[in-house]
């Protein structure tokens, strides 16, 4: 059992092959659209995969070469990603918008039927 369930989840049915060129592009755009949780989430999904998968020399720096922007935030470049970690992340990022989808419609006020 996992101490990360969502981590669990997201490995079930990788393949071993590479994302296609357009599934990368759909992923670095729709990365863009995450909300605040999902940025905290995809971070923990890739350190978690960190500690799983790499040496211990590995484990208190940013995984995978990542870096801090002047912004404070930590960006990777996506093809310094083990490809199984680049399904997982492309896996989350469509659940996790999907959800925010839901939630916005869910969220909208029903204004009524016109006549």
């Amino acid at each position: 059992m996992s101490d990360f369930p969502l981590y669990e989840n997201m490995c079930k049915k990788i393949p071993k092959r590479d994302l296609s060129v357009k599934k990368k592009m759909d992923l670095i755009k729709n990365i863009k659209l995450l909300d605040e949780n999902g940025y905290e989430l995809l971070y923990t999904l890739i350190k978690v995969h960190n500690q799983k998968n790499d040496t211990a020399e590995n484990y208190n720096k940013l995984p995978y070469d990542g870096k801090f922007s002047g912004e404070g935030d930590i960006e990777y470049d996506l093809l310094s990603l083990p490809i199984t970690l680049r399904h997982i992340i492309y896996k989350f990022v469509n659940l996790h918008i999907s959800s925010m989808k839901e939630n916005a419609l869910k969220n909208k006020p029903f204004l009524g039927f016109c006549k």
